[in-house]
């Protein structure tokens, strides 16, 4: 009975621990990062609209500067990657 009583208490602070440092920062973070953005593409020299890699970037968000990674460009075509990400340099976060 009191091993049981033990794990359980020691399962919830656990929970709690994990919901207010890492669900609650990327939950409350990850709206800001979902959206799409309209930026200077260094390469082609025009406005590009830039979808982020918005877990990532909302996670790490919470502990410091934010992990940017262009999860999709309009002016690439389906399945190329952004090698550089240049744009990026241009956000302010």
């Amino acid at each position: 009975m009191t091993v049981t009583t033990l794990l359980i208490v020691s399962g919830t602070i656990i929970a709690i621990f994990v919901g207010f440092t890492v669900a609650a920062p990327t939950f409350l973070n990850f709206p800001h990062f979902a959206q799409r953005f309209r930026l200077d593409c260094p390469n082609y020299h025009t406005g590009a609209l830039v979808n982020l890699s918005a877990m990532a970037a909302a996670l790490t968000a919470a502990y410091g500067k934010p992990w940017l990674k262009v999860q999709r460009c309009n002016l690439l075509r389906p399945g190329e990657k952004c090698h550089d990400e240049g744009c990026l340099k241009q956000m302010v976060v």
